[in-house]
């Protein structure tokens, strides 16, 4: 072999081996699992109790993290919250502002994060009822469950009449999975 098939070689070996730390390394996964906002999160998440983890997952499947987002049916901001629920939360002694305050980032994952908490308290701290009633509704999924569509299991959401609602839980729980993988908690190695 020649002097430039050694060094075609080398270049093919270093190639390979840079393309597998990319293939195995944190930072390309991340491209697609982005965090912004990880202050508002960190604090929301104190002050209510949730899993951060969760909050960046509903916020990806959301709004995937751009807080201008309006949705076709009124919903708004980083975590989607629909004027009326702003309102609603604003009233039982949840973040204030209301509906006018869900265009501010801190704000919108404040209040959203108060609802998921309050979801999670009213289906004992389970996610995957909790996830279903925050893109469905709390009745819906009510519903569901006295009617035994549903038995409230991320392994059962097949059975969940809404095919939107199906692939909520599986969006969501694959995000979850994903942003505790990617981001381990700080001091962790």
């Amino acid at each position: 072999m020649g002097r430039g098939g050694v060094r075609g070689l080398w270049w093919v070996v270093f190639l390979s081996l840079l393309a597998m730390v990319v293939w195995v390394s944190r930072w390309p996964q991340r491209l697609f699992y982005p965090v912004y906002y990880r202050t508002e999160i960190k604090r929301a998440a104190a002050a209510y109790g949730v899993d951060p983890y969760l909050i960046m997952a509903i916020i990806k499947v959301e709004s995937n993290f751009r807080c201008w987002v309006v949705s076709r049916k009124g919903a708004r901001g980083l975590m989607q919250v629909m004027p009326a629920t702003a309102d609603w939360i604003a009233g039982e002694g949840g973040p204030l502002g209301g509906s006018g305050a869900l265009d501010d980032p801190a704000s919108n994952i404040a209040i959203g994060t108060w609802y998921l908490a309050y979801l999670l308290e009213r289906y004992k701290g389970k996610n995957a009822p909790a996830i279903a009633a925050y893109n469905a509704g709390e009745a819906r999924v009510d519903q569901w469950l006295a009617d035994r569509l549903w038995d409230g299991r991320v392994e059962t959401a097949h059975q969940i009449p809404y095919g939107e609602t199906r692939g909520y839980i599986r969006r969501v729980t694959v995000a979850h999975a994903r942003y505790r993988q990617l981001y381990p908690p700080e001091g962790s190695p």
